[in-house]
């Protein structure tokens, strides 16, 4: 979940600690570009199986189409396609038309507050602006993806979006056919107003748990909403490759499957907006297509989708893009 630049000054700080020193570095990754400078051995798992073990470069020159199928991520090869997703297993409760405004954001400034507690200072704690000055235009049947470097402001434009966070100015405005006679501020609405509206997968997918089993979460808020949403959840659990884990407790699945679980979650029950917080971080080729696929499916159903990413493979398929730069808009 880090910009290029960052990911970068990680690896440098690696080479920093390691270099010169009798230490060993064992790296878990699914994207090993930036790393192969540094490392001498490779050992490719699927499966729980080792399939392939020896120096990087032999590894990757003699099971180059071996890895790809496996859905490794091997350096320099094309990105996958998208999966071809059924749209109606994505597509949103109430229908909208494509093209169709669902909510504004108007001149939208949003500042984070440090909680009252125990300070060696008498000086209150100032605000930090997160957001300033930002419009955004939210649009039933797109992709839209919000870019920038770590720390723009992303995450919390996406929350005040989904009425996870209140504006400190400005306006966020849900427009007819989204707010359905509620108020037009999503900030305003109920936890259930929110939920039939709204899917979200955020940066730490744990936050979506509401079951003792996988599938019991991902049925948990269409059973809420009174919808019969469970052939959906036992398609998307399949398509998403985590099926075989229904029965699971969902603390005990790997980030990467944890991150698919919350995105079937959050689009299972049929939201009108779906927003995505670096929604394919973790994954490998394979499933990077399923979940990019589920986020064009839910468009082309007529879901609003945005997503906040620094996947550049992503942000290809989005029909519209903003970037952020220190929390304003530069692009």
């Amino acid at each position: 979940m880090l910009d290029d630049d960052a990911a970068a000054q990680v690896r440098a700080a690696v080479a920093d600690v390691i270099g010169g020193r009798r230490t060993t570095l064992v790296v878990v990754d699914h994207r090993i570009d930036g790393w192969l400078p540094m490392v001498d051995r490779l050992v490719v798992l699927v499966g729980g199986r080792i399939v392939a073990d020896g120096p990087a470069s032999a590894v990757l020159r003699d099971h180059a189409a071996d890895l790809l199928s496996a859905g490794v991520w091997v350096p320099g090869a094309a990105d996958p396609p998208a999966a071809d997703i059924p749209p109606d297993l994505c597509s949103p409760w109430f229908a909208h038309r494509p093209g169709e405004d669902l909510l504004l954001a108007e001149g939208l400034t949003v500042e984070y507050r440090l909680r009252s507690g125990l300070r060696v200072s008498r000086t209150p704690p100032s605000a930090a602006v997160a957001i300033r000055g930002v419009d955004l235009r939210v649009v039933a049947g797109e992709v839209h993806t919000l870019r920038g470097a770590s720390g723009a402001g992303k995450s919390t434009l996406l929350a005040a979006v989904a009425g996870l966070r209140r504006p400190a100015s400005g306006r966020v405005r849900a427009l007819p056919p989204l707010a359905r006679g509620r108020a037009p501020e999503p900030a305003g609405w109920s936890s259930r107003e929110v939920a039939e509206r709204v899917g979200w997968v955020p940066q730490r997918p744990g936050l979506t748990v509401a079951g003792i089993t996988c599938r019991a979460s991902v049925l948990a808020t269409g059973h809420v909403l009174a919808r019969d949403i469970a052939g959906r959840a036992d398609a998307l659990l399949a398509r998403l490759g985590i099926a075989h884990l229904a029965g699971r407790h969902p603390h005990s699945l790997s980030g990467g499957e944890a991150r698919r679980l919350a995105l079937a979650t959050a689009v299972v029950h049929g939201p009108d907006l779906l927003v995505l917080d670096e929604p394919t971080v973790g994954q490998d080729r394979a499933t990077w297509a399923v979940v990019a696929g589920i986020a064009r499916a839910a468009a082309a159903a007529g879901t609003a989708v945005v997503a906040a990413t620094h996947d550049a493979s992503l942000a290809v398929l989005a029909d519209a893009r903003t970037t952020l730069d220190a929390g304003r808009v530069v692009a």
